[in-house]
């Protein structure tokens, strides 16, 4: 099921988008160290943190007083969307003055990952720290950011694949001996809160306030009055000549499918030529842009009643 169908929050606060309910998890990409306390729920399991959907809660907890003291550096590569990551993380525990903190750093970075023409770039920050006031009482802050741009990969025909391979990505080209990609999706969604957090004998409080701000960019290629530049548009593939049955025209589906063999992709450079040819942009590259902002408020209080019985309510807007 959609992801939209599940709650997810961080401090108490959902982040499930406004637009299309789903939680954005490259906003926190490439700090598995730093949200590694989580508590999760099951379909429509009982959850002390929200009522959920039908397929349950993941709660996580990035508040500088839930860590303990460690140090961890780690390297990985992979073969995936990116083929090397670093990540560094420190975690002080709570001082005799109760303080703590928590700082993580990470990147992540591919020319090209699995897919044929898909440059992967990425980097990360958190960093949290607590106070505790008293006793009973702790209030701390968080801020983390992730910043992470892809090169996105074309969805293929059951043809496309048949003449070439299923690495093969139709969006990218060479422009002067440099691969350049049309599709690039960039994220940069900066999170800050502050939470206090009050626990009694028998009773348990807290509320956050949380602000997000940022921009979802998507790029890709338009034209006017030209030609697709799409090397897999349907009127450049075999497929489109011998639609015919009566009078198919093998020689040019025969041209067809050895261009897309032998290149099949953007021809960035004919594109400029024919912009400077017509005096006029008949071929452009744009994004599609959604920018944000999202403040919130998030609260819960816990009574226990007695050896059976708790109370658990909360307030969010």
């Amino acid at each position: 099921m959609d992801a939209a169908y599940s709650s997810f929050l961080i401090n108490g606060v959902p982040m499930n988008k406004f637009i299309n309910g789903r939680p954005q998890w490259s906003n926190w990409g490439g700090l598995n160290d730093a949200f590694k306390n989580q508590n999760n729920s099951v379909g429509l399991a009982w959850s002390d943190e929200a009522f959920g959907g039908v397929l349950g809660v993941t709660a996580m907890s990035a508040k500088a007083s839930d860590f303990g003291k460690f140090s961890k550096l780690s390297m990985a590569s992979t073969n995936r969307s990116y083929k090397g990551r670093i990540m560094a993380t420190r975690a002080s525990g709570k001082s005799e003055r109760g303080w703590s903190y928590v700082v993580s750093v990470s990147g992540r970075y591919a020319d090209e990952g699995f897919l044929d023409g898909t440059p992967y770039s990425s980097w990360a920050l958190f960093g949290a720290l607590a106070k505790q006031l008293n006793s009973r009482s702790s209030l701390n802050f968080t801020a983390f950011a992730s910043s992470n741009l892809r090169g996105k990969s074309s969805p293929n025909t059951d043809e496309v694949y048949q003449l070439r391979d299923y690495k093969y990505n139709s969006y990218w080209g060479f422009q002067k001996d440099k691969l350049r990609t049309s599709r690039i999706r960039s994220i940069m969604e900066p999170v800050m809160m502050l939470t206090y957090d009050y626990k009694g004998e028998r009773s348990e409080f807290s509320v956050t306030l949380s602000y997000q701000f940022g921009a979802i960019k998507n790029s890709r290629l338009g034209y006017f009055k030209a030609e697709n530049p799409d090397p897999t548009y349907y009127k450049k593939l075999p497929s489109y000549y011998l639609s015919d049955s009566e009078n198919p025209d093998y020689s040019k589906a025969y041209l067809a499918q050895r261009e897309l063999q032998n290149d099949g992709q953007i021809k960035w450079l004919q594109m400029y030529d024919a912009n400077r040819i017509n005096g006029a942009s008949v071929y452009y590259l744009y994004n599609d842009v959604l920018q944000d902002s999202q403040a919130a408020f998030s609260s819960k209080y816990e009574l226990q009643l007695n050896d059976k019985s708790r109370w658990v309510s909360g307030l969010t807007y």
